[in-house]
Protein backbone atom coordinates (compact mmCIF):
# COMPACT_ATOMS: atom_id res chain seq x y z
CA UNK A 1 0.00 0.00 0.00
CA UNK A 2 1.49 3.37 -0.93
CA UNK A 3 2.31 5.47 2.12
CA UNK A 4 0.18 8.41 0.96
CA UNK A 5 -2.95 6.20 1.13
CA UNK A 6 -2.16 5.22 4.70
CA UNK A 7 -1.79 8.91 5.57
CA UNK A 8 -4.78 10.07 3.48
CA UNK A 9 -7.07 12.64 5.05
CA UNK A 10 -10.75 11.93 4.52
CA UNK A 11 -11.98 15.52 4.37
CA UNK A 12 -15.75 14.97 4.31
CA UNK A 13 -16.10 11.90 6.52
CA UNK A 14 -19.38 11.97 8.42
CA UNK A 15 -19.19 11.76 12.19
CA UNK A 16 -19.77 8.30 13.63
CA UNK A 17 -19.19 6.76 10.18
CA UNK A 18 -19.50 3.13 11.27
CA UNK A 19 -22.79 3.78 12.99
CA UNK A 20 -24.55 4.79 9.78
CA UNK A 21 -22.58 3.53 6.75
CA UNK A 22 -20.52 0.56 5.64
CA UNK A 23 -20.07 -2.84 7.27
CA UNK A 24 -23.15 -4.11 5.40
CA UNK A 25 -25.34 -1.06 6.13
CA UNK A 26 -24.79 0.41 2.66
CA UNK A 27 -23.80 3.90 1.54
CA UNK A 28 -27.14 5.60 0.87
CA UNK A 29 -26.96 9.17 2.15
CA UNK A 30 -23.18 9.09 2.57
CA UNK A 31 -21.46 12.19 1.17
CA UNK A 32 -19.33 11.41 -1.91
CA UNK A 33 -15.93 10.69 -0.37
CA UNK A 34 -12.97 12.99 -0.98
CA UNK A 35 -9.50 12.04 0.22
CA UNK A 36 -6.49 14.29 0.26
CA UNK A 37 -3.02 12.81 -0.13
CA UNK A 38 0.55 14.02 -0.27
CA UNK A 39 2.37 13.06 -3.42
CA UNK A 40 1.59 12.45 -7.06
CA UNK A 41 -0.63 9.92 -8.80
CA UNK A 42 0.80 6.46 -8.89
CA UNK A 43 -0.47 2.94 -9.28
CA UNK A 44 -2.63 2.12 -6.30
CA UNK A 45 -3.84 -1.41 -5.52
CA UNK A 46 -7.19 -2.58 -6.92
CA UNK A 47 -8.52 -3.23 -3.42
CA UNK A 48 -7.99 -2.15 0.16
CA UNK A 49 -10.05 -1.83 3.31
CA UNK A 50 -10.70 1.57 4.85
CA UNK A 51 -12.55 1.44 8.14
CA UNK A 52 -15.95 -0.16 7.59
CA UNK A 53 -15.97 -0.22 3.80
CA UNK A 54 -13.87 -1.30 0.83
CA UNK A 55 -12.04 0.75 -1.77
CA UNK A 56 -12.14 -0.70 -5.30
CA UNK A 57 -10.48 0.29 -8.54
CA UNK A 58 -12.86 0.89 -11.44
CA UNK A 59 -11.54 -2.31 -12.99
CA UNK A 60 -12.35 -4.41 -9.91
CA UNK A 61 -15.74 -2.73 -9.49
CA UNK A 62 -16.59 -3.62 -13.12
CA UNK A 63 -15.63 -7.24 -12.49
CA UNK A 64 -17.82 -7.41 -9.38
CA UNK A 65 -20.73 -5.69 -11.13
CA UNK A 66 -20.51 -8.29 -13.89
CA UNK A 67 -20.00 -11.44 -11.79
CA UNK A 68 -21.79 -10.47 -8.56
CA UNK A 69 -24.59 -8.15 -9.75
CA UNK A 70 -26.45 -6.37 -6.98
CA UNK A 71 -24.04 -7.43 -4.23
CA UNK A 72 -22.38 -4.04 -3.67
CA UNK A 73 -23.27 -0.38 -3.28
CA UNK A 74 -20.55 2.02 -4.42
CA UNK A 75 -19.78 5.74 -4.49
CA UNK A 76 -17.09 7.37 -6.65
CA UNK A 77 -14.01 8.35 -4.66
CA UNK A 78 -12.10 11.54 -5.46
CA UNK A 79 -8.43 11.46 -4.46
CA UNK A 80 -6.83 14.89 -4.56
CA UNK A 81 -3.72 16.75 -3.40
CA UNK A 82 -3.72 18.86 -0.26
CA UNK A 83 -4.30 21.84 -2.57
CA UNK A 84 -7.45 20.25 -4.03
CA UNK A 85 -6.02 19.16 -7.42
CA UNK A 86 -7.29 15.85 -8.80
CA UNK A 87 -4.92 12.87 -8.34
CA UNK A 88 -7.25 9.94 -9.14
CA UNK A 89 -10.95 9.59 -9.88
CA UNK A 90 -11.03 5.94 -10.93
CA UNK A 91 -11.70 4.44 -7.48
CA UNK A 92 -14.87 3.66 -5.57
CA UNK A 93 -15.85 3.33 -1.93
CA UNK A 94 -17.99 0.19 -1.69
CA UNK A 95 -19.96 -1.91 0.74
CA UNK A 96 -21.23 -5.46 0.26
CA UNK A 97 -24.94 -5.10 1.04
CA UNK A 98 -26.41 -8.36 -0.26
CA UNK A 99 -27.39 -10.16 2.94
CA UNK A 100 -28.94 -13.62 3.02
CA UNK A 101 -29.18 -16.53 5.42
CA UNK A 102 -26.48 -18.37 3.55
CA UNK A 103 -24.42 -20.16 6.20
CA UNK A 104 -25.55 -23.27 8.05
CA UNK A 105 -24.15 -22.19 11.42
CA UNK A 106 -25.60 -25.19 13.29
CA UNK A 107 -23.49 -27.57 11.21
CA UNK A 108 -20.40 -25.39 10.83
CA UNK A 109 -17.23 -25.91 12.84
CA UNK A 110 -15.29 -23.22 14.65
CA UNK A 111 -11.50 -23.64 14.72
CA UNK A 112 -9.82 -21.78 17.58
CA UNK A 113 -6.26 -20.54 17.26
CA UNK A 114 -3.82 -18.37 19.20
CA UNK A 115 -3.50 -14.89 17.75
CA UNK A 116 -1.21 -12.31 19.41
CA UNK A 117 -1.68 -13.80 22.84
CA UNK A 118 -5.45 -14.12 22.49
CA UNK A 119 -7.79 -16.66 20.98
CA UNK A 120 -9.34 -16.13 17.57
CA UNK A 121 -12.30 -18.12 16.29
CA UNK A 122 -12.20 -18.94 12.58
CA UNK A 123 -15.40 -20.65 11.43
CA UNK A 124 -15.16 -23.39 8.84
CA UNK A 125 -18.50 -22.61 7.29
CA UNK A 126 -20.95 -24.81 5.50
CA UNK A 127 -22.84 -22.83 2.88
CA UNK A 128 -26.54 -23.55 2.57
CA UNK A 129 -26.47 -24.53 -1.10
CA UNK A 130 -30.17 -24.04 -1.80
CA UNK A 131 -30.17 -20.43 -0.66
CA UNK A 132 -26.72 -19.46 -1.92
CA UNK A 133 -27.04 -21.10 -5.32
CA UNK A 134 -25.99 -18.64 -7.99
CA UNK A 135 -24.82 -15.98 -5.54
CA UNK A 136 -21.23 -14.95 -6.12
CA UNK A 137 -20.79 -12.68 -3.06
CA UNK A 138 -22.85 -11.97 0.05
CA UNK A 139 -22.91 -11.29 3.79
CA UNK A 140 -24.63 -13.76 6.05
CA UNK A 141 -27.46 -12.22 8.09
CA UNK A 142 -25.86 -13.39 11.34
CA UNK A 143 -22.27 -12.34 10.59
CA UNK A 144 -20.58 -9.27 9.14
CA UNK A 145 -18.03 -11.21 7.07
CA UNK A 146 -18.19 -11.28 3.26
CA UNK A 147 -18.35 -14.62 1.48
CA UNK A 148 -17.49 -15.22 -2.18
CA UNK A 149 -18.09 -18.21 -4.42
CA UNK A 150 -15.06 -20.15 -5.65
CA UNK A 151 -15.95 -19.21 -9.25
CA UNK A 152 -15.61 -15.49 -8.44
CA UNK A 153 -12.41 -16.21 -6.56
CA UNK A 154 -10.99 -17.96 -9.65
CA UNK A 155 -12.00 -15.06 -11.91
CA UNK A 156 -10.28 -12.55 -9.62
CA UNK A 157 -7.23 -14.74 -9.01
CA UNK A 158 -6.68 -15.34 -12.75
CA UNK A 159 -7.37 -11.80 -13.99
CA UNK A 160 -4.78 -10.23 -16.28
CA UNK A 161 -3.25 -7.93 -15.22
CA UNK A 162 -3.31 -9.36 -11.69
CA UNK A 163 -5.86 -7.90 -9.28
CA UNK A 164 -3.78 -6.35 -6.51
CA UNK A 165 -4.51 -5.89 -2.84
CA UNK A 166 -7.05 -8.72 -2.54
CA UNK A 167 -7.01 -11.46 0.04
CA UNK A 168 -9.61 -14.10 0.73
CA UNK A 169 -10.39 -16.11 3.85
CA UNK A 170 -13.88 -17.34 2.97
CA UNK A 171 -14.38 -19.17 -0.32
CA UNK A 172 -16.94 -21.88 -1.01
Amino acid sequence: MPRELLDARYINEPEMFARFYGDGKGLKGCPPPIWQVKGKARRYPDFWVHGYFYVLSSRLKSMLDEHAPGAIEALPLRIETLEGNLVRDDYWVADVTLSIKGIDWANSIVAYQHLLGGISAQPLNIVMRDEALGLAMFRDVNRSGVFIHRNLYEILANAKPKVTGTYFTEVW
